[in-house]
């Protein structure tokens, strides 16, 4: 078949149905996957600045397998053609250390593509990668593939919207899919129901509560996976595991989204409460704290930005927390006010005390 791996992807109309060309004027969004010039399928999960150039954070996590390898990441089929992923790569089934174990498979992945795969700028402020939008070419609607696995009358897509739309007061052009729904892979047995939800923040919190709330009262049971209690991935029934992500959808609602961050300071070890958790799902991550101390002596109440996804949902106001690695940092919002914030980037550097 002529033209390359590339070429001939993005000639495919079943890749065209999900895709499309990004434009000039881009709006990137935390939950949505963009492809790069080289085929890499990265999972976005905010969107930063330096001065004036907008940053991309996000995991590249999908490769082309144009050259098999021996590697712990999954060959896979996206639009009929091969691919490699690291989405369920883990540390012997465990989350610690897999972000390290994810980053040792994706450069055995890059080496061996001889230079068809770029390579990925880091920032000391977030453990996955940064891009900048002129390195993008396509990118995937959420809200397309929601309406895909609707026409195609998935059943637990449906359910879910009916029950999401009955707690909330979003309507159906607020829904979406992420994880591979959003290329088309949407099984009827998969169990796994990855919703994307657009709101405002009030919106986005009545989700949230009616999900807490039916794991309080029993009707729905958060899931347990990777030696870890994720509280709002939930059962919502015998065969529905709904992972819900929310994303604001006026995105200015958060003072971290554009935001500048310098780093002035790291810390060995933090303990604060929280005061305040109505951004504890959106990405990045924003608590308010009180009563914080700093190796062991009182420090100011700041802001803590957590730019780590692995956190999202888990911590509540009233919780009182010890981080093992921290930073202070300035940040500088993209109306350009500044302040000083805590800022975690790791993963299961942040446990619950109470």
């Amino acid at each position: 078949m002529p033209g390359t791996f590339l070429e001939r992807l993005w000639s495919s109309p079943m890749f065209l149905e999900y895709a499309r060309p990004v434009s000039e004027d881009e709006v990137y969004s935390p939950y949505s996957y963009y492809m790069r010039k080289d085929g890499t399928l990265i999972f976005c999960t905010g969107v930063l600045r330096e001065g004036k150039q907008i940053l991309i954070l996000a995991e590249p996590v999908r490769f082309p397998r144009i050259v098999e390898i021996e590697t712990l990441a999954r060959r896979e089929s996206l639009f009929d053609f091969p691919f490699y992923s690291i989405t369920k790569v883990c540390n012997e089934g465990s989350m610690e250390n897999a972000q390290d174990v994810q980053k040792g498979e994706v450069l055995k992945i890059i080496a061996a593509s001889e230079g068809s795969i770029m390579d990925f700028r880091e920032r000391s402020y977030y453990g996955g990668a940064v891009f900048l939008p002129s390195e993008m070419a396509f990118a995937f609607s959420p809200r397309q593939a929601w309406r895909k696995a609707v026409e195609i009358g998935n059943d637990k897509v449906k359910r879910t919207s009916e029950w999401v739309t009955s707690v909330s007061s979003i309507t159906r052009d607020d829904l979406g899919m992420t994880g591979s729904g959003m290329f088309g892979i949407i099984d009827a047995d998969d169990e796994d129901v990855d919703m994307v939800y657009f709101g405002s923040l009030e919106q986005l919190l009545q989700i949230r509560f009616a999900i807490r709330d039916g794991v309080v009262n029993g009707r729905f049971r958060a899931l347990e996976e990777f030696g870890k209690v994720w509280p709002l991935r939930v059962w919502l029934n015998e065969d529905i595991q709904q992972c819900p992500f929310f994303v604001l959808r006026d995105p200015s609602e958060s003072f971290a989204y554009k935001a500048q961050i310098d780093i002035t300071d790291q810390i060995a070890e933090i303990e604060f409460t929280v005061s305040d958790d109505r951004m504890n799902m959106i990405s990045p991550i924003v608590l308010k704290t009180e009563n914080v101390t700093i190796g062991g002596s009182a420090a100011p109440a700041l802001p803590l930005v957590i730019t780590n996804t692995f956190y999202r949902g888990d911590f509540y106001e009233g919780d009182r927390l010890h981080g093992s690695s921290a930073m202070i940092a300035t940040l500088t919002t993209f109306g350009g006010d500044s302040f000083p914030v805590y800022l975690v980037k790791e993963w299961n550097v942040l446990s619950k005390m109470n």
